[in-house]
């Protein structure tokens, strides 16, 4: 329902900037035509509604780290999106929160540098770098470097949990 709900307040956010420029794009024409009907109803297909830019919103705070930022996917509720995706920063000589979950995760490091540690385990990731997360495995970043670490993160739960 989560995920029913986020469409949902993207759809509304959609709205409002539609209404903030007074209707004049296409993307807002085609928006207010949708508003008239049912908007869970609208087709998966439609290029402008699914596809483009996405916006993010401050979801919580590492307790000692930085900010994390939820994206707010466009896809209807009647067919969404089989995952979820997240921003996040890590300030210098800092951590991220210890993770665990039940949700698959995969991390991509966008600037910085800092030393993974999974499990038992630990590596150092730097720009470009990828790292991926099974289900329930603990998993935390200390930014090394003199400059904010930055990722992107998707995350989604097995089909059978």
């Amino acid at each position: 329902m989560r995920v029913v709900y986020q469409v949902r307040e993207v759809r509304r956010r959609h709205l409002a900037f539609c209404a903030d420029l007074g209707n004049a794009s296409s993307d807002c024409r085609q928006t207010q035509q949708l508003r008239r009907g049912n908007l869970d109803d609208m087709s998966s297909t439609n290029p402008v509604i699914t596809s483009g830019p996405v916006s993010f919103e401050h979801w919580y705070d590492f307790t000692e780290g930085g900010p994390v930022h939820r994206a707010l996917l466009p896809f209807p509720s009647t067919t969404p999106a089989p995952f979820e995706v997240a921003r996040w920063s890590v300030a210098p000589k800092t951590s991220n929160d210890l993770d665990v979950h039940r949700s698959r995760e995969v991390w991509v490091i966008v600037s910085g540098t800092g030393t993974l540690t999974w499990a038992d385990q630990t590596a150092v990731l730097r720009v470009g770098d990828v790292a991926a997360f099974e289900s329930k495995v603990p998993h935390q970043i200390r930014n090394d470097g003199p400059d904010p670490l930055l990722a992107i993160s998707v995350y989604w739960l097995q089909e059978n949990d």
